[in-house]
Order: C-alpha cells, then structure tokens, then sequence
C-alpha cells in the first residue's frame, strides 16, 4: 500500500471514530442536560441539611447522607491511615525478613480484593454482632480498602527517598559507582512506577510521568558512559 492510501484509511478511520464518539455523546449530554435543567431548581441550604421525607411529600434532603459520609471517612481515616502507614514504614526498614514477607504478601491480595466482598466481610465482623447497621461497619470495610494502598505506597515512598539520598552520595563520590548508579535507577523506577499505579491523583500521575522520564534519560547517560 502507498503512503498516500495509508493516509487517506488514517484520516478516514479518524472521522469514523470521531462520529462514534459524537453519537456517544448525544445521550451522555442529553442525560446531563435533564438533570441540571430539572434538579437544579431543586437545590437549596435545606436540601443540604434536612432529613429525607417519605415518598410523595414534597421537600427533604440528603444531610444524613453527607454527615453519614463525613463520618464513616473520618472513623475509617482513624482506623487505616496509621495501620497502613505503619505497615509501610515497616516494610521498607524491616521488611526483608519473614514478617515482612507476610504482611507484604497480604497487603497484595487485600490491594486485589473487590469492594463487595470487603463489604461482606465488614457485616460479618461489625453488623450481625452489634445486630444493627452503624458507620462503623462503613469505617471498618473502608479502612480495609485503604491499608493495602498506604502500606505499599508508603514503602515505595520511603525506599525512594533512601535511594535518591544514595544516588546523591554515589555521584559525589570519587569512585567508579556505574553499577550502582545502574542499580539505583532500576529501583527508582520500580518504585516510581508502584507509587504510580496506588495514586489516584492527576498531579501525582503527572509528577510521577515526568519522573519516569527524567530517569530514563538517567539510565541512557548510564549506558552511553559504560
């Protein structure tokens, strides 16, 4: 196939693809456009801070909703956040032996458990003893959610910063350090690309990209020096 058949099937498929996603779009934004246009009359301080009313009387709110949600994530917070925390400090000081091991292993499956079966697990422990719902049956299933992220992202976190600080002494130092620079910038970029995959943050996937860049280009100036 010629250059110019091969540009005429690009620009072609380009338009095919950008009609499917207009035609997409249509019920997308005709969605949109009924909420907005009917629910934001519909927005008030009340709607914010009174309780739901029974179907078919006019008025309510969702403010148990919100409180309820402030509440659950404050708990879990309490709950998980030094747990994983914690767990990840340990891991990247004292991890290599076997209670390292364990927990690194167990933070893994938990990072691969689905949300329902978590939930599951929460009624089981929190619910049918206290034989009625409360935010702490929510805090508990959040906090198991959480543990698994922090602990591998606070290691990865921590490991990378006591290798930037190695990669510092070794440039600085007067001895041939190629290998271990090589090495360095293999675990950074390892632990670049975990801390990555646990962020759900655009700046923190923006920042991590760069640093995946600069360290590649690390690496060729490693390679071109050997």
């Amino acid at each position: 196939m010629t250059l110019r058949g091969r540009k005429f099937i690009n620009g072609a498929m380009t338009v095919v693809c950008g009609c499917a996603l207009l035609i997409a779009l249509v019920p997308l934004a005709s969605v949109l456009w009924l909420v907005i246009s009917r629910g934001l009359a519909g927005l008030s301080f009340d709607f914010f801070t009174q309780l739901p009313k029974p179907i078919g009387e006019p008025g309510g709110g969702v403010g148990n909703a919100i409180l309820g949600t402030l509440l659950i994530v404050a708990l879990g917070s309490a709950i998980g956040i030094p747990l994983g925390v914690g767990a990840g400090v340990f891991l990247a000081e004292k991890g290599d032996g076997a209670l390292g091991r364990v927990v690194r292993f167990v933070a893994e499956v938990l990072s691969g458990v689905p949300s329902i079966v978590v939930g599951i697990v929460a009624y089981g422990l929190v619910v049918l003893p206290m034989r009625h719902y409360s935010a702490w049956a929510g805090a508990v299933a959040l906090a198991v959610l959480m543990v698994p992220s922090l602990a591998r992202g606070t290691e990865e976190l921590v490991r990378l910063r006591t290798h930037l600080a190695a990669c510092q002494e070794a440039l600085r130092s007067d001895r041939a350090v190629g290998k271990q620079l090589g090495f360095l910038a293999q675990e950074l970029l390892r632990e670049v690309n975990t801390i990555g995959s646990k962020a759900n943050d655009a700046a923190i996937t923006q920042t991590v990209i760069a640093m995946k860049g600069e360290l590649e280009k690390f690496r060729e100036q490693l390679d071109n020096l050997e």
